[in-house]
C-alpha cells in the first residue's frame, strides 16, 4: 500500500505541482518522458509540418510526409533507379515504405498511392515505387515543450514553442499545441498539431 501511494505521488501528483504563473504545467505526465515526446514532435516540425489538423493531412501532403520523413530519418529505405536516364529522377522508394512511415507516425494506413506531378519536386509512381530527384524539406523547426496534460490514459496534450533549427539563439517564432496518442505497444502517434506564429514584437529567447 505504501509503495502504491509513493508511486502515485511521484508520477501523478509531483508532475502536477510544477507550476508557472499560478498554472499547473504538468498534469498526469511524467517529466522524464519529455525528451521522448520532443524527439517525436521533431519528426514533424523538422520537416516543416507544423499544422496538422485532426483527421490528418491531405492526400498529397501525406505522401510527401512519408517520403520526406524517410529521406531525413531512414535513408536506408531509399534506392537508386535502375534506369541510368530515368526522366523522373535518380532516387526511388517502394510505396510500402511510405505506408510504413505513415503507420509509424500517424497510426494510419495509406490505401491509395499515386503520382504527384505538381509537387515540388514532382513525384512519379510506377505502380510499385516512387521516382524523384533529390528531395528538400521546408524550413525546419526545433521543439521546446513547456507544458501539457494527460487527456486520458492513452492521449496527451502538449504545449510549447518552436524555433528555427539553424538559429543558435533559439528565438521563439511560434507557440504550438499537439495531441499525441499512446499505442498499446508503448509507441506514439500524432493526432493533431496546431501552431500559432508570434508577432515579432513579442518574440523572446528559448531557454534550453
Amino acid at each position: 500500500m505504501k509503495r502504491a501511494t509513493l508511486l502515485f505521488l511521484l508520477f501523478i501528483v509531483a508532475p502536477s505541482l510544477l507550476s508557472g504563473q499560478g498554472r499547473f504545467l504538468w498534469k498526469g505526465i511524467n517529466p522524464a518522458e519529455l525528451p521522448r515526446f520532443s524527439a517525436f514532435l521533431n519528426r514533424f516540425t523538422s520537416l516543416g509540418f507544423c499544422q496538422i489538423p485532426e483527421g490528418g493531412l491531405g492526400e498529397e501532403e501525406t505522401i510527401r510526409f512519408g517520403l520526406l520523413y524517410n529521406y531525413r530519418f531512414h535513408r536506408e529505405r531509399f534506392g537508386r533507379c535502375k534506369s541510368r536516364r530515368c526522366p523522373h529522377g535518380e532516387l526511388t522508394m517502394d510505396s510500402s515504405q511510405v505506408t510504413r512511415a505513415l503507420e509509424e507516425n500517424f497510426g494510419v494506413h495509406l490505401h491509395r498511392h499515386r503520382s504527384l506531378p505538381d509537387s515540388h519536386p514532382p513525384l512519379f509512381y510506377d505502380g510499385k515505387r516512387y521516382h524523384f530527384p533529390q528531395l528538400s524539406a521546408q524550413q525546419g523547426y526545433g521543439v521546446v515543450i513547456t507544458g501539457g496534460e494527460a487527456l486520458s490514459p492513452e492521449r496527451l496534450l502538449l504545449r510549447g514553442t518552436l524555433y528555427e533549427e539553424d538559429d543558435p539563439s533559439r528565438a521563439i517564432l511560434a507557440d504550438f499545441s499537439g495531441v499525441l496518442r499512446l499505442r498499446a505497444d508503448g509507441s506514439l502517434c500524432l493526432e493533431s498539431l496546431t501552431t500559432v506564429r508570434r508577432p515579432e514584437r513579442v518574440r523572446s529567447r528559448n531557454t534550453p
